[in-house]
């Protein structure tokens, strides 16, 4: 995959659209991005990354972050990548989601993401689905590996440097797909550990059913056979138990009935006692509450009397307050017919001063009649004027463009020119070694194959250097692509002068139709103006239909109003004279002494009736009282016995019996759990120690697999299953590092995959570096700063390449280094660039850097600059 174009608009740092060429570093080795601090050198991958993948390079970016906040409100947020896979061009155009000005109203919008995909064909993809797809097909690689790949950020290649074998296991885990390898390592680890906590819980088991024996001595707990001889003694005692239990019951039982037969007797004797308790006092009480009865009814015509007394003091009361409540309810009726009439009065002053609100805003109305004419004259010059700044803003971009592709042009005509040198000088050559290589077979007296001649005077000399039919027919092919390059550029800078030509014939004939005296200023201003009194006019229009809904609104409401007033003085008339009427009704002047009065007949007439009510109640109580009695006395022939010594005697029996049954009952629960839990414990303990073994010699094949998976076993080295499957990979990597280490270093260093780490720490993915010059290994932490660094570089190189080799042989040509040059002295940096040189003589080279060195050795550059107002941008520079 190569880079061809990148365009960033509004995209992190820059403002505007940013474009960079990356066709202007092809065959000129290495390249360079520099700038400041902060300016957007990393954003350039971050854009080829974000138009792959969607995603951003750095793990602190996210893609909310993507809009600049430099960037003009309606600018639009994208970046456009145009590469090539082989021999075929694509163009991937992404947008991230962001806010955006309303381009009605004010406020902000929400713009959705979006993605288009241009195939070699012309096909377009706009799903993000199926675009992530194609990339990943066409690359064979994801975000991360391409990363990984593309990209050496100096702290990251310089911590898989140093890193030891967990932290790089880790790494690799991820690059190499390992995962499987460690999930079946802990898997195993985890069946070993539940095999093994197994058994222990077996034992566990088998321990506490020996300690959850009951009533047994230590030798019978841990004796089987003495176990159940103990069973069998305690059934035989339990069959002991029941016999004595059932005789003790039968027992029981005699008494029970016994004493069953003394209980209805002492029921009958209290029963036949009570009655007779109950007539005895109930008859003198009987006889005194009807000797007050006759009294109480003596006094009964005095009491009614009193009570027709009391209808007609209550009937007075009542029309004396309904009197009254009719002369409070007149004079509030009278109070409402002011109210309303004062209301009424409101309303039509209200009414009047609204219809002088209306004659008013119609007056101001007339002042704007001339104002949408004379915006619609304005809004024509102002779209002229809008049309001539659009047409010469295209000119002005046409024109770069054009400048652009004037010099492309003239730069390929110049190799078109060298590759025509190149072919005419290989095809001249071609043609001289061909008279040479058959004057070489020229004998004299045998004839010439060309002219017959028997005689060779001067045969032709076979020149050095003479290029092979092949070498001609391609530089024949490059000598005509180059023309055909040539003249396509030719043609397009010709395109570009006729559209620059037609936009200035545009431009005139625009400003021809509008007047001298106008300008874009005076008519942006006019316009401003009249939109301003025709929203004012709106706004008037708005307020008269609220003016004259109101009004209308007003005078209906006025008009209900005289309505109600015309009802009110009719209840009020209505009241007063209700109220008149019962006032000349009444018979009584002072209500309060009628009041008392009515309440002394009322309270006389209350005690009587509850007099009267409390006699006949008690009355018939003591009546049913003394017929109840008298019936059960009815039924006994003569006075019963008392039962109650012989019941007391049987009672102490039964209650002896119970309590030896109790005891008997105790007993026989207590033996039979502890028999039943003994012979429980019993099953426990035969059925773990007939499983037991088994289960230990799984456990123990199941721990020597662990270990040897997971790297435990002692004795050995500690290498796990998917260290010892990544070390394959580590291998490979180390050996392509080597290749430039080896030369970087004048043959003094040499990464060796360390077989020992020390201790008791994972192993086999270790690093040490051997030193040839004084024949000796160590660790790579030892190196300086410098050599740490060109270690770590070809490391980094070295798995760049691997990883491309995994991923099904997948090549990029274009590959950046991010920083990290900063720490090396002048002989490491002249090391490192020779290095990057030889890689860039293959593919592009970009080194991300602020280093001033680098930028003293390295022509080709982009350059970023940062502007605190106007965000970033970036120039170009080519040797």
């Amino acid at each position: 995959m190569k880079p061809i174009n990148l365009k960033m608009s509004a995209f992190g740092p820059y403002a505007r659209t940013e474009e960079i060429d990356f066709r202007v570093f092809e065959n000129k080795g290495l390249f360079l991005i520099s700038g400041d601090t902060g300016a957007g050198k990393t954003t350039i991958f971050d854009g080829i990354v974000y138009a792959l993948y969607g995603e951003l390079s750095g793990d602190v970016r996210k893609p909310g972050m993507l809009r600049s906040k430099y960037a003009d409100p309606s600018t639009e947020t994208y970046v456009e990548l145009v590469f090539e896979v082989g021999d075929q061009t694509y163009t991937i155009r992404r947008s991230p989601e962001y806010e955006r000005p309303k381009t009605r109203g004010t406020g902000m919008t929400k713009r959705p993401s979006s993605v288009e995909m241009i195939l070699p064909d012309h096909k377009a993809l706009t799903k993000q689905m199926e675009v992530s797809a194609k990339v990943q097909d066409l690359l064979g690689l994801d975000m991360k590996q391409f990363k990984q790949v593309a990209i050496l950020a100096q702290g990251e290649f310089l911590k898989l440097l140093l890193a030891g074998t967990q932290e790089r296991t880790e790494i690799f885990r991820e690059l190499f797909n390992t995962v499987e390898y460690d999930r079946l390592q802990k898997e195993i680890a985890e069946q070993a550990k539940a095999s093994a906590q197994t058994c222990t819980g077996m034992e566990d088991d088998l321990r506490r059913a020996r300690q959850a024996l009951e009533g047994v001595d230590e030798e019978t707990r841990e004796d089987t056979a003495l176990l159940k001889a103990w069973l069998i003694q305690q059934n035989a005692r339990m069959d002991q138990l029941a016999q004595r239990f059932e005789k003790t019951t039968n027992e029981n039982d005699a008494i029970q009935k016994k004493a069953g037969r003394l209980e209805s007797q002492s029921l009958e004797y209290q029963k036949w006692k009570k009655a007779r308790s109950a007539w005895q006092s109930a008859k003198p009480q009987f006889d005194r509450l009807q000797e007050e009865a006759q009294k109480l009814e003596s006094q009964k015509e005095k009491f009614e009397r009193q009570k027709t007394e009391e209808k007609k003091l209550e009937e007075q009361i009542t029309r004396y307050d309904e009197a009254q409540t009719a002369s409070t309810q007149a004079a509030q009726a009278q109070a409402k017919t002011r109210q309303a009439a004062q209301l009424a009065e409101q309303m039509q002053k209200q009414l009047e001063e609204r219809t002088g609100q209306i004659q008013d805003t119609r007056k101001s109305l007339e002042a704007f009649s001339q104002s949408e004419v004379e915006l619609e004259k304005v809004k024509v010059l102002f779209d002229q004027f809008e049309e001539i700044q659009s047409l010469e803003k295209k000119r002005r971009t046409e024109q770069k463009t054009l400048e652009q592709e004037e010099g492309n042009c003239g730069r390929l005509l110049r190799e078109a020119d060298q590759a025509m040198e190149s072919y005419r000088q290989a095809s001249s050559l071609f043609l001289a070694g061909q008279a040479g290589i058959l004057a070489s077979h020229l004998e004299d007296s045998h004839p010439c194959p060309v002219c017959g001649s028997l005689s060779h005077p001067s045969p032709a000399v076979l020149p050095d250097n003479v290029p092979d039919e092949k070498t001609v027919q391609k530089l024949e092919k490059a000598s005509s692509a180059s023309r055909n390059a040539a003249v396509q550029a030719s043609q397009t800078c010709a395109v570009l002068r006729s559209r620059i030509g037609q936009s200035d014939t545009q431009i005139a004939a625009l400003k021809e139709k509008i007047p001298a005296e106008e300008s874009a200023e005076k008519i942006t201003a006019r316009k401003a103006e009249l939109e301003k009194e025709i929203q004012q006019k709106a706004r008037l229009k708005k307020q008269l239909d609220q003016l004259e809904a109101a009004q209308e609104k007003e005078q209906k409401q006025l008009e209900s109003q005289k309505t109600q007033l015309a009802s009110l003085q009719s209840q009020e008339a209505a009241a007063v004279q209700k109220a008149k009427v019962l006032r000349e009704q009444l018979s009584i002047e002072d209500p309060q002494k009628a009041k008392e009065a009515l309440d002394s007949l009322r309270k006389e007439c209350a005690v009587y009736e509850k007099n009267v009510k409390e006699n006949q109640a008690q009355l018939q109580l003591a009546r049913r009282e003394i017929d109840q009695a008298q019936g059960v006395l009815s039924t006994f022939e003569k006075e019963p016995e008392d039962p109650a010594k012989e019941l007391e005697k049987t009672s102490l029996q039964k209650e002896e019996l119970r309590t030896q049954l109790s005891a008997l009952r105790k007993e026989q629960l207590n033996l039979q759990a502890l028999v039943q839990n003994n012979q429980r414990q019993l099953k426990i303990c035969e059925k773990i120690e007939a499983d037991l073994p088994a289960a230990r010699k799984e456990a123990g094949m199941l721990k020597n697999l662990s270990d040897t998976v997971n790297g435990s076993l002692k004795g050995v080295q500690r290498i796990n299953l998917e260290t010892y499957v990544q070390t394959a990979f580590f291998e490979q990597i180390i050996n392509r590092a080597n290749t430039r280490l080896f030369t970087m270093t004048s043959g003094q260093y040499e990464l060796k995959r360390a077989q020992d780490e020390g201790g008791r720490a994972k192993s086999g993915l270790g690093l040490d570096v051997c030193d040839h010059f004084n024949d000796s290994v160590r660790p790579v932490r030892s190196l300086s700063g410098g050599e740490q660094f060109l270690a770590s570089l070809c490391l980094a190189l070295g798995l760049s390449e691997e990883i491309q080799a995994s991923a099904g042989g997948v090549r990029l040509e274009t590959l950046f280094v991010d920083e990290g040059f900063g720490s090396l002295d002048e002989e490491c940096l002249s090391k490192a660039i020779d290095a990057l040189g030889q890689i860039a003589s293959s593919r592009m080279v970009g080194i991300i850097s602020h280093v001033e060195s680098l930028m003293n050795r390295i022509d080709n550059q982009i350059m970023v600059r940062k502007d605190p107002s106007k965000g970033s941008y970036v120039t170009i520079q080519t040797a």
